[in-house]
């Protein structure tokens, strides 16, 4: 389940100069100064965040109304005021360098779908959009994101070197007997290192573009013995 965090902040500028916006993705960063990234080149910042608790790399859902007229550009990204009007947190995890058995089925384990023309990679961050079937309000979904490290680039058709990440989810605590429904759940994924990592191999091969799909299962065997395993298209970013 969602938090939610409902913030007021003073009045600024015209009405003319303010945009308001919906349901961004967004990054925290503390230093070298507060604000909250919702793209690689552009950021926030509002007093509520001074009470906030916040770390640097938290992730967040925002509502908030930016105003047009403050924007001040340094540090790489232009930075405009703003009042807050909704903060959902969003869990973020960690990539395991450790392969995840896929001849296996996880306990409880749950099929997920999502869509990569949902999703966005800044600030070391990969946000997804999980649907999961059978979702039980107030449960805390397990996610695990693994690859190998050792194995690197696939050479796929086109000749596409493509790194392998494998997506699995599972059910929480969630009591047995329960019944859910569909349901979307935002995850952030630290890949900065993984990015960083294969940005720099893909550099040495003359490659000026990392890409990077997921491996998820998308159903069960007749016994629910195995998973069966499908793929998702390339998500495809520049090296800089």
């Amino acid at each position: 389940m969602a938090i939610s965090l409902i913030l007021l902040a003073s009045c600024m500028g015209t009405d003319e100069d303010k945009q308001k916006f919906g349901a961004q993705i967004g990054v925290v960063q503390l230093e070298p100064e507060k604000c909250i990234h919702i793209s690689d080149g552009e950021a926030i910042y509002a007093t509520a965040m001074d009470t906030m608790d916040l770390k640097a790399g938290d992730c967040c859902l925002l509502d908030y109304v930016k105003d047009c007229s403050t924007k001040e550009v340094g540090y790489g990204y232009a930075k405009y005021q703003a009042q807050i009007l909704k903060y959902d947190p969003v869990r973020v995890l960690e990539l395991s360098p450790s392969l995840t058995d896929t001849t296996r089925v996880l306990d409880k384990e749950r099929i997920l779908s999502f869509s990569l023309l949902r999703c966005a990679y800044f600030k070391g961050r990969f946000f997804l959009f999980t649907e999961l079937s059978d979702y039980v309000d107030g449960e805390t979904s397990l996610f695990d994101l693994s690859y190998n490290p050792k194995q690197g680039a696939v050479v796929e058709a086109g000749d596409n070197r493509v790194y392998n990440l494998y997506l699995r989810a599972s059910k929480g605590n969630v009591e047995e007997g329960q019944r859910g429904s569909r349901y979307t759940i935002p995850v952030a994924f630290d890949l900065e290192q993984f990015v960083e990592e294969a940005s720099a191999m893909e550099k040495s091969a003359g490659l000026d573009t990392l890409k990077f799909k997921f491996n998820y299962p998308r159903n069960f065997n007749v016994d629910t013995t195995a998973c069966i395993w499908t793929t998702s298209d390339l998500f495809t970013m520049p090296i800089y």
